[in-house]
């Protein structure tokens, strides 16, 4: 079996210069540090995890909780998540809350075991203390990141994009393309994500003349069901609106495909919107206008911040905003026309 003595003889240093090596390369010259390593890549040895960890007092993993890991908005975050760490040295633990706090809570004491160093949080509970050491110094909470349903102003860094900007942006071109009786079905009532859109769209309906309606609000909760469900109800009310504006990209499509078997033509009869811009959404029949999220740039920009408080911390937190944009499909109608 491979030791570390081999690497020793193979590189020609002394077993405490390998071992140095791997430990603190910083304090090993590049020249030997070059040796050892590629004596260790001819001699197929790996140095113990799990005896560095215990000396360094850290796992190099992160955990990520995610509220739905079946909503197909997060798969792309998730992706560009898990390959920034890889390129910090970094592995991502998984963690599917269901929007549980229990389960959060479970996933947390990754954090007091010292399984993981940090975490995302993609949902939209903010724990009220992190009482788990990052380092020997058992006083400072572990690093923790908001992403996504981060409400504003957050107590933690984060990552988000303005999503009142964007329900107002998603809104105003409904009001444009000559609809004025415009539906909003909304997210989870808990979610920032669901309170930020609504403020957008209200402001849009109300700054540029066609007025909100409370009549108009449908609850929702970001799945295809909900979007179906909304549907039966707005057919279902005394006055139709002309436009529907769903919270999400998942909820739209259920919503279209409520639409179809009712009998309603999209866009002619109804428009419709939505808002992530899920790989589905331009597959759908008709495509769907939506807002695309920067999911790509939200992953990197939230697993970099994570990995910059646990390695500096110093490091002064942020709130960051990315930028959004509407993507206008068939769905809303041809320009001119209602």
């Amino acid at each position: 079996m491979t030791n570390i003595k081999t690497v020793s003889e193979l590189a020609g240093v002394s077993v405490a210069t390998v071992s140095r090596t791997f430990q603190f390369p910083e304090k090993v010259a590049p020249s030997t540090r070059e040796k050892v390593l590629a004596a260790a890549e001819r001699a197929r040895y790996r140095p113990d995890g799990l005896a560095r960890n215990f000396r360094t007092r850290r796992s190099n993993a992160i955990m990520v909780m995610v509220p739905n890991i079946s909503n197909p908005f997060f798969s792309e975050v998730l992706r560009a998540m898990q390959e920034t760490a890889f390129d910090r040295g970094y592995s991502v633990l998984l963690g599917d809350t269901q929007g549980d706090p229990e389960r959060e809570r479970t996933y947390l004491d990754f954090l007091g075991t010292r399984q993981a160093d940090g975490v995302i949080q993609l949902g939209a509970h903010v724990p009220t203390t992190l009482p788990f050491p990052r380092t020997d110094d058992e006083n400072v909470a572990a690093p923790f990141v908001h992403v996504c349903e981060a409400p504003t102003p957050s107590p933690f860094p984060s990552v988000r994009i303005n999503n009142e900007a964007a329900a107002f942006a998603v809104t105003q071109h409904l009001i444009a393309m000559g609809r004025h009786r415009i539906a909003a079905v909304l997210g989870p009532k808990n979610s920032p994500l669901t309170a930020d859109r609504l403020a957008g769209w209200k402001r849009a309906l109300e700054e540029l003349g066609a007025g909100s309606d409370d009549s108009l609000i449908y609850e929702g909760d970001f799945t295809l069901q909900a979007g179906q469900d909304a549907v039966a109800r707005i057919l279902a009310a005394a006055a139709h609106p002309d436009a529907i504006f769903f919270f999400n990209d998942e909820m739209a499509i259920g919503g279209l495909q409520g639409l179809k078997e009712a009998g309603i033509a999209v866009p002619d009869d109804m428009a419709v919107a939505g808002f992530d811009d899920i790989a589905f959404a331009r597959f759908t029949e008709p495509a769907l206008t939506t807002v695309r999220q920067p999911k790509k740039q939200i992953g990197e920009a939230a697993m970099t911040m994570l990995i910059d408080l646990i390695e500096d911390k110093n490091t002064p937190p942020q709130n960051t905003v990315l930028d959004a944009s509407l993507v206008i499909r068939t769905s809303t109608g041809q320009a001119g026309k209602p």
